[in-house]
């Protein structure tokens, strides 16, 4: 209960000093959402309900050549579950140079430090990848892409631009945290939160297993170097190609287990194991090109992700990461809002990756589908359907409504998404959402065997200026 006190008591002098008179700078919303669950549990620890708190501040300031953003993040649940965060999505200071007339092919220079949030691949932000930019996880189906730390510098001309970042210093996802008790086991009430087994059986033999959270490397954790690169051609309004370059640290933080049997004084055997926060490497390549006319919107993409070489003693166990995935996607999206309506947009999308499983023998699991599914995303083989839609009246958005459905070919299951949101009036809004998850086989595979189970009604109070 301090802490909740405490994040009250802060939201309060937020109220008090943030002013609402330069809307184009600062903006502040504040909301309490509840969720309800309408499938049985898949552990006993967690919840039927939910209710949390949050709030938001972005900062965006421009002067005549330095310019600055920033957007912070919190929340806290109001019941058993006991968690809270606090997230800086980007925070930057930048150098710009606008109309510049020395150079007719370059209209503008902007360089920036911190952490931020540039879009590198429409497929990675589509299908929710997360290779990419890393990303807050805390809700496993509404994920917010994050930004990455390092030295920015963007050029840009009528047709083009070239972006780069460079960086040594590397924020994994975040998530919902999970708590380990005196025994030595991970418990957490969150729906989106999958604690390891609490017991292994082996040569037909059951143990009980046991967790110590060694304190992280730094080295292996945060002092990563990241660069990533992109090149873009052409106009989103007409025809376009893109093309991207990351050599950086994996966005889920991984852990390496060193792993004993041993003996207790009363001759029971269990599985003791050390547990080491740790960050691999890889390389992204993506290709992407889009076409617009008219009402109609074509878009595709390739992108190849190789895991670099992973050097560990025998006895050390990592996570099952494949060395490399191949990605190819295609999207076609139509508008047919009529004069009346704001935006009225149905798009069609497909996903397809070829997964090479890595062979090393002291990978952790054997199941690529479903530890795939659980650490990186959420599908292999899938198809989208999206129809968003927003109604309004008197010059103002009044209702919009996001309906998805998305099928996985490979694990013959889908999820229907509605988030319908109302705004009363231009500060504040409600919003409502429902989550089915569905898989037609008795026998779960890959996503549907972590949060099949995660069937939900939300409704959510947002104030917001």
């Amino acid at each position: 209960m301090c802490v909740q006190r405490i994040f009250i008591f802060v939201v309060g002098l937020m109220c008090l000093f943030v002013q609402a008179k330069d809307k184009d700078e600062l903006h502040f919303n504040f909301s309490a959402k509840g969720d309800r669950y309408i499938s049985p549990k898949s552990y006993p620890d967690q919840l039927d309900q939910y209710l949390n708190i949050q709030s938001q501040i972005t900062v965006q300031k421009e002067y005549k050549y330095i310019f600055y953003n920033t957007d912070i993040r919190m929340l806290i649940s109001l019941d058993e579950s006991e968690q809270y965060f606090v997230s800086v999505p980007y925070a930057n200071v930048g150098y710009k140079l606008e109309d510049i007339q020395t150079l007719s092919f370059l209209n503008s220079i902007h360089a920036s430090i911190g952490r931020s949030k540039n879009h590198w691949s429409w497929m990675d932000s589509y299908w929710e990848l997360g290779l990419w930019n890393p990303r807050n996880v805390f809700d496993y189906f509404n994920p917010e892409e994050l930004g990455i730390v390092g030295s920015v510098v963007t050029a840009k001309g009528d047709q083009w631009s070239l972006t780069s970042l460079i960086g040594g210093v590397f924020i994994p996802n975040e998530q919902s945290a999970m708590g380990k008790n005196k025994a030595g086991a991970f418990k957490s009430k969150s729906r989106w939160a999958t604690p390891p087994a609490s017991n292994l059986s082996i040569l037909d033999k059951k143990l009980n297993s046991y967790y110590w959270v060694q304190e992280p490397y730094l080295t292996n954790v945060l002092f990563q170097g990241s660069y990533l690169f992109n090149a873009f051609l052409g106009d989103k309004k007409d025809k376009w190609i893109s093309f991207s370059y990351a050599h950086k640290p994996l966005n889920q933080n991984f852990y390496r287990v060193k792993s004993g049997i041993k003996i207790d004084e009363s001759s029971k055997s269990f599985l003791d194991s050390a547990i080491y926060h740790h960050s691999f490497k890889h390389r992204l390549v993506n290709v992407e090109s889009g076409l617009k006319w008219n009402r109609w919107t074509v878009e595709l993409g390739l992108m190849d992700e190789d895991l670099d070489p992973i050097d560990l003693p025998d006895n050390w166990m990592v996570p099952n990461v494949p060395d490399n995935v191949f990605f190819t996607s295609a999207s076609v999206s139509a508008d047919f809002s009529p004069v009346s309506w704001n935006r009225n947009v149905v798009r069609v999308a497909y996903l397809r990756s070829w997964i090479e499983e890595n062979d090393n023998s002291s990978l952790i699991g054997g199941n690529i589908d479903n530890l795939v599914s659980l650490m990186r995303f959420k599908l292999r083989e899938g198809i989208a359907i999206d129809w968003d839609t927003r109604f309004s009246w008197e010059g103002i958005n009044k209702v919009h409504s996001f309906l998805r459905y998305w099928y996985a070919i490979d694990q013959k299951g889908g999820w229907l998404q509605w988030k319908l949101s109302y705004l009363f009036h231009s500060q504040l809004q409600l919003l409502f959402e429902l989550i089915v998850i569905g898989s037609i086989e008795d026998e779960k595979k890959g996503f549907f065997t972590w949060y099949g189970n995660n069937d939900r009604l939300s409704l959510k109070v947002q104030y917001g200026f």
